[in-house]
């Protein structure tokens, strides 16, 4: 098994373990069925990496060109958290926690902005040792410390910490199936939504997983996208997957309402993240 690179880093407080799944092949709602390229276990070695006492995993999986087609110069590699970002570990991380429902620590964290996803998730890559993807400028902060402007610069070719994009999430979530809801066509199986949730979050990880190994991406709490709605909107973001308070036609991977354009500062207790890197 290969050396944990962040172990080194972390002096033993916080370890994170990733898994590298096999994938067979990918579907892609763009080219013809004889077109789909078959991928014949792309991804063998598992390399396992944790935030002790968090449960956090990444999975890594190929990633599709604009196109989604799939070819070998399309295929760059992402590693994605399995599960959403917990209360526990953005608190390790943030050290701070605005979720409105804290029956326990594994429930992914909610009521943070998209700047608040960013800023955790440079300072996870600093952590670890990775380069942190965002520059931030220009930040400015209410009377209670809360940032509700600051200046984002994105470098791509970075390889720490960032957020899905709104391609990536929706391949995540298909997992190359074409299920109503991420994981199965029956909702109870694979999401907390308004008739199971008791109108709350729950720990993530409970229901089963789609076949990638991605858990809730169909409720518990919807997600933030890197994307801004359109490019000349930057101050609105894409956020995918609904959440506990969702009915069924929220929750379809399928349906318009699965998608929510957001202000960068907008909190609700509905509204979590996950995270990804590129894998370089």
């Amino acid at each position: 098994m290969r050396k944990n690179p962040y172990t080194k880093h972390l002096n033993e407080i916080v370890s994170l373990r990733m898994i590298s799944p096999k994938v067979d092949y990918v579907l892609s709602n763009n080219i013809e069925e004889s077109e789909i390229v078959l991928f014949q276990s792309f991804f063998q070695n598992k390399r396992h990496f944790r935030f002790e006492n968090t449960g956090f995993t990444m999975i890594n999986m190929p990633f599709m060109n604009k196109k989604r087609s799939l070819t070998d110069e399309a295929v760059l590699g992402i590693e994605v958290g399995q599960d959403m970002v917990t209360r526990r570990l953005f608190n390790l991380i943030m050290g701070w926690d605005r979720s409105c429902f804290k029956d326990s620590p594994e429930n992914p964290v909610e009521n943070v902005t998209w700047y608040d996803c960013l800023f955790f998730c440079n300072k996870l890559s600093l952590l670890v040792g990775f380069e942190p993807c965002f520059d931030f400028r220009d930040i400015k902060k209410n009377a209670n410390n809360v940032v509700y402007e600051v200046s984002v610069g994105w470098n791509r070719k970075a390889n720490g910490f960032r957020l899905l994009t709104n391609q990536e999430w929706i391949l995540c979530a298909e997992a190359d199936s074409e299920f109503v809801f991420s994981g199965s066509d029956d909702p109870d199986l694979v999401a907390w939504y308004k008739d199971n949730s008791n109108s709350k979050t729950q720990p993530v990880g409970l229901k089963e997983p789609n076949k990638w190994g991605f858990y809730d991406m169909s409720g518990n709490a919807a997600e933030w996208c890197m994307d801004p709605w359109f490019d000349f909107q930057n101050n609105l973001r894409i956020s995918r997957g609904g959440s506990f308070a969702s009915d069924l036609t929220e929750l379809s991977l399928n349906h318009v309402l699965n998608k929510s354009f957001l202000n960068e500062t907008f909190r609700s207790n509905r509204l979590g993240f996950r995270i990804c890197r590129t894998v370089k």
